[in-house]
């Protein structure tokens, strides 16, 4: 099929993925990762987790506060336009 403009190559075959250069750890909500400043920075097992000092500052309203909380691991779904827990 030839499309109108400038015809591009096909490519037959997926392109290769960039090479990983580094990774970082995830953690559950509010912690960040933060480096211990020895090691490598591009290896994961130099950080810890840690809870943002803003974190304790800050104030939530209902119902916020039940949906963004430390404890909203949960699952959640909208019935009749409202946020509920399953």
């Amino acid at each position: 099929m030839q499309f109108h403009g400038i015809q591009k190559p096909s490519i037959p075959f997926a392109v290769v993925a960039a090479k990983v250069v580094y990774t970082r750890p995830v953690f559950p909500y509010p912690y960040i990762d933060k480096n211990n400043g020895i090691g490598d920075i591009r290896a994961p097992e130099n950080y810890r987790a840690i809870k943002p000092e803003a974190y304790d500052r800050m104030h939530l309203d209902s119902p916020n506060r039940s949906v963004l909380g430390p404890d909203n691991q949960k699952n959640y779904t909208v019935k009749s336009g409202q946020l509920t827990l399953i």
